[in-house]
């Protein structure tokens, strides 16, 4: 089993586009890439930087070619590609683990199993959870979300906070929490602060996370990821 062909494709929709941010030019990205062997079999993945730098795609892409063309995806998940300086983390590496999905949608197909089968070692069950609740959705579209989780077999709901008022976070916040207790999920946040500019910051925002906390089973991101200082903080106040 060799690869034949690797390509990255790029897609942009309008769709909410006056609500989106972050995004490259207001739009909402996505960014696939597919690898096909010379057997017929093609695998698919997504790399989430596409979301934000999907122009910065197609020229990783093409470089990653090089080193994998020929090659058989079974032996390269296991050794991955090493670029000295590179491909150890950062731009690089996001766009990689697309290439790397994709390489192991293709070993399941060739296998004709689920993928989690082959990369699970063990037999326990975990708990899952559905993650949605957008920055922009209101209590009726948060309320539609957490019956889909719980239909779906779920055993928590994760929002997003962060881009609203505090006042209008805090509500949606209230209320998500009544909800997934009535249909007993646990409920998470994230407060998307490696996106949100500016981000909070312990002195002048500690009061949200506390508030925050008392209410969900965990916070992400209360603080830029960056902010190690807070989060040490953070830690000897809890």
């Amino acid at each position: 089993m060799k690869i034949a062909e690797i390509k990255s494709y790029n897609f942009s929709s309008i769709f909410a586009a006056k609500n989106t941010f972050g995004n490259s030019k207001g739009l909402k990205n996505i960014s696939l890439v597919t690898v096909k062997t010379k057997c017929g079999l093609e695998g698919i993945g997504e790399t989430y930087i596409g979301i934000y730098v999907p122009e910065l795609i197609l020229p990783v892409i093409k470089e990653l070619r090089d080193f994998l063309l020929g090659k058989n995806p079974e032996e390269i998940v296991k050794k991955k590609v090493h670029i000295p300086f590179v491909s150890r983390s950062g731009l690089f590496k996001n766009i990689y683990s697309a290439v790397d999905i994709a390489m192991w949608d293709i070993i399941a197909k060739k296998r004709k199993k689920p993928l989690y089968k082959i990369l699970s070692k063990t037999t326990n069950k975990y708990k899952i959870y559905s993650s949605g609740g957008l920055v922009n959705s209101n209590k009726s579209e948060l309320k539609e979300e957490i019956i889909r989780a719980k239909k779906s077999g779920h055993q928590g709901f994760k929002m997003r906070v962060g881009k609203k008022k505090w006042e209008v976070d805090l509500s949606r916040d209230d209320f998500a929490h009544n909800c997934t207790k009535k249909f007993k999920l646990n409920l998470m946040v994230d407060s998307i602060m490696g996106t949100i500019n500016p981000p909070w910051n312990l002195k002048k925002d500690f009061y949200k996370v506390k508030n925050l906390t008392k209410k969900v089973y965990w916070l992400e991101e209360p603080f830029h990821p960056d902010n190690y200082e807070d989060y040490k903080e953070l830690v000897k106040k809890k």
